[in-house]
This record gives structure tokens, C-alpha cells and sequence, in this order.
């Protein structure tokens, strides 16, 4: 199979944590702010890697484009001044409600299975693609830490998102724990002094600190700090939405339930025992590996712009 030459690919900054991933695959990326400015990268969350190229849309505009990733929100002036160039639309929908794809994008790439399987005939006469997250094992990994028995949740904007994220029912099993932590920026209307990680090291080192992982997004394609954790070692309590089930298996690699009391009584069974623990979380690591592997991520990349443009 022939070796797909270096793309020139525009990009929109949409999730720091997403795109480092989809960086990986080694093309040129110009990416932007959504208002066309320079995208602002935070170098401490993730290392900016040279193939990345920060540029305002309107200058790269004025260059030959291979593709142009289409993202919500749509916004047709904004991809037309490349489309025009010749570039071709990619569209992710990283959501589980999708956006409304543009006719003249022929090839999209959806982050759930399920999401995909439910409204892909919305969308006729594309090629669609289902490639959940990949994550490089060298990156997150159990350190063999001794591990506290405090129970963990990582989100952003937490409340605000409360429909999404399942703030609800975080609350009902804090209300039943003494040691329930949330780490993730915009917080504050929760709680003041909530902590967020500042570097991916200490992110590391945050999962392989906490003893339980808890997950409780209820409209969450696959959540990203859920594989994360488990990548690390982590035993995860979750709830039982879009694709968790095609990967891990109630109480066999994690705990997988919509019952808040149900929830709570296993959070308790864990924290009873440490063997347990480490069962669970040296099972979820292994899930994790096996699916969500940096190298499968990057060969359905690769598949995809093959077909964009015509290998």
C-alpha cells in the first residue's frame, strides 16, 4: 500500500485533548480559532507538535488545501473560501446529536458507533466512518502508585452541562461519600477551589492517585477522561449510555449502571477492597489497550483521507 504523501489540512480549535490525538497522524495542520485568529494553544495541556501550523483562516486561505475539516458550528463562508481552492470537507461529529453536514461533504467521521448507526441515513450519499478515541499507552499508564481511596471525576464546565454530564446524579453520590473530587476547569458554581490539571503529567498523576474513577454523563458519546482513567489503571464506575457497552462489560471490567443506588453500592464494594480495586482497574486498563490504542486510531485516519483523495 502506498504511503499517503503529506496533506495540507485546515482546522478549527474545537478540544485540546481531541486534537493533539488527531494531530498525531502527521500531516500539515493550519489551525484557527473559531473566529479565524490564530488558534491559542495551551502548551502545558498538551505539547504543541510541529506539524501544527497556529495561522489566521484568511491567510491560509490564499494557499492550496487538501481538506478542510468541517465542525460545528457551520458556517458556510468560512469553509467556501477554501472549498472553492479545491480543498475537500472531512466533517467529525464528535457530539451525539449531529449537525446539519453540508451536501458537499462527501466523507464524515463520527466519534460513537451508536450515533452514527441512529442518524447516518440523515445523511445520504456520504461515506461515513466510526472511529472512537486513541490514546498513546506511553503517555497514560498505571506509574504503580499506592492509590488513595478517594473517588474521582474529571469534567469541565460540570453544571453548566448538567443534562449532559449527569451533574444530577454526581451529586447524589457525593451526597453518600466523604471523598468525592472533581477535577476540570469552569467549576466554580459548584464549589470554590475545585482544582483543574495544568500539564498532562499532572493529569497522569492525578488518575493513578485516586482510587475509584467515576463517570456519570448521560448524552456523551464516549468520554474521553472515562478511557483516559482506565488507561491508567483505574477500576471505572459509569453509567450505561451510547458506546460504553461495546467495551467494557458489567462487573467484569467496570460497573456499568443508570441505578444512582445501584451506583452506590458498588462504589461501596470497591472501596471495601483493595484486590478489587486493582482487579478492576487492571481489567479496564486492559479494555482500553486493546480499543482505544493510539496505532488503530491513526491506521482509520489513514483509511479515510485515502479515500478523500483517491488512493
Amino acid at each position: 500500500m502506498s504511503k499517503v504523501r503529506k496533506l495540507n489540512i485546515c482546522d478549527w480549535y474545537v478540544h485540546q485533548g481531541h486534537q493533539y490525538e488527531f494531530f498525531k497522524t502527521g500531516h500539515k495542520f493550519h489551525l484557527f480559532s473559531p473566529g479565524g485568529e490564530p488558534a491559542r494553544w495551551n502548551r502545558n495541556h498538551r505539547p504543541l507538535n510541529k506539524n501544527i501550523f497556529l495561522q489566521k483562516a484568511s491567510s491560509t486561505a490564499r494557499k492550496n488545501m487538501d481538506i478542510v475539516m468541517v465542525r460545528s458550528p457551520i458556517n458556510k463562508a468560512r469553509y467556501s473560501k477554501f472549498t472553492v481552492r479545491g480543498a475537500k470537507g472531512v466533517a467529525v461529529v464528535q457530539t451525539v446529536d449531529p449537525f446539519s453536514i453540508p451536501q458537499w461533504v462527501k466523507h464524515v467521521v463520527w466519534n460513537s458507533y451508536v450515533s452514527m448507526k441512529n442518524n447516518s441515513k440523515r445523511f445520504p450519499g456520504k461515506k461515513h466512518y466510526y472511529i472512537p478515541h486513541g490514546y498513546d499507552s506511553r503517555e497514560f499508564f498505571d506509574m504503580g502508585k499506592e492509590r488513595n481511596k478517594k473517588i474521582l471525576t474529571v469534567a469541565n464546565s460540570f453544571k453548566k452541562r448538567r443534562k449532559i454530564m449527569g451533574f444530577d446524579l454526581w451529586s447524589y453520590i457525593e451526597g453518600s461519600f466523604d471523598e468525592c473530587d472533581i477535577f476540570g476547569h469552569d467549576n466554580e458554581d459548584i464549589r470554590k477551589g475545585i482544582r483543574r490539571a495544568h500539564s498532562l503529567e499532572e493529569l497522569l498523576d492525578i488518575y493513578n492517585t485516586y482510587g475509584i474513577y467515576v463517570n456519570t454523563t448521560i448524552k456523551s458519546a464516549m468520554p474521553r477522561s472515562r478511557v483516559e482513567a482506565a488507561m491508567c489503571g483505574m477500576p471505572i464506575v459509569s453509567t450505561n449510555n451510547y458506546d460504553v457497552n461495546m467495551y467494557f462489560k458489567h462487573k467484569k471490567s467496570a460497573i456499568l449502571t443508570n441505578n444512582k443506588s445501584e451506583m452506590v453500592r458498588c462504589i461501596k464494594m470497591l472501596l471495601e477492597s483493595k484486590q478489587m480495586r486493582e482487579d478492576y482497574g487492571g481489567a479496564a486498563r486492559e479494555v482500553a489497550i486493546k480499543n482505544f490504542g493510539i496505532k488503530d486510531y491513526l491506521n482509520r485516519w489513514d483509511k479515510v483521507f485515502r479515500d478523500v483523495i483517491g488512493l
